[in-house]
């Protein structure tokens, strides 16, 4: 089954097992970049995975109604007559995006090195490998980035008002991190904070969290709570 591709589908959840049932069916795969990728496969797997792993956390409530949008890209219509928006966006680098696609252009060995591009078998490595918590510290940055970027977004005359708003930011950089997003947590939750306090900005995202392909870090400047995303549904993510 395939849905959440264009503005106005909606599917409406009665209870837990229903939203498990019809998310487990739901074809939510994510072509390669040269295979036909759009804006709406990646927030279709980012919205199944996260649905899945609030509700597997009785953390949502029903029934729950939601509805693919423009900006937000998803409305979520809550048991108590309450509108949440989530706005789904990615952190990584648009160098990082560049040297992916030119992977699965790429002969058959041919292996990408983060930001340094493309090296083949072989070669001798391009940049000095990570050190300690590194990885994570420069992942931090990156989901600050976007956070920002989203915020400026958010104020737009054009993005619909709703009750609140959420930010899905899913983890598309090159960096392989030492561990669990529990070791982001700390180094998020102290620059998200003060940047946020610092903001006059009319809207702001009630809840920020980070999205991989097999944890959630959710509410990063509040709980930071790190779920494990259920393993239902036949989706994949394609070569980030």
């Amino acid at each position: 089954m395939e849905i959440f591709t264009l503005s106005g589908d909606e599917l409406l959840f009665r209870n837990a097992e229903e939203l498990e049932r019809v998310l487990g069916e739901l074809d939510s795969s994510v072509p390669g970049r040269t295979e036909g990728r759009r804006s709406h496969h990646r927030e279709r797997y980012c919205v199944t995975r996260y649905l899945s792993t609030l509700s597997n956390s009785s953390l949502l409530s029903f029934p729950l109604k939601v509805l693919k949008a423009e900006s937000p890209d998803f409305l979520l219509y809550r048991p108590d007559s309450t509108v949440t928006g989530l706005e789904i966006t990615e952190a990584g680098t648009e160098r990082h995006q560049r040297a992916a696609t030119e992977l699965e252009r790429s002969p058959l060995g041919t292996l990408l090195e983060g930001e340094a591009g493309l090296r083949q078998l072989g070669e001798e490595l391009r940049e000095p490998p990570y050190i300690g918590d590194e990885p994570e510290r420069e992942l931090a940055v990156l989901v600050l980035m976007a956070v920002k970027a989203k915020t400026k977004t958010l104020n737009q005359p054009h993005f619909t008002e709703a009750d609140l708003h959420e930010l899905l930011i899913y983890d598309n950089s090159h960096l392989v991190l030492t561990a669990e997003l529990k070791d982001l947590a700390p180094l998020l939750k102290a620059p998200l904070l003060e940047w946020q306090a610092q903001q006059q900005n009319e809207r702001q995202f009630y809840r920020i969290s980070v999205l991989r392909d097999s944890e959630l870090l959710y509410d990063c400047s509040g709980r930071s709570t790190v779920f494990r995303v259920p393993h239902n549904g036949s989706g994949r993510r394609g070569n980030a």
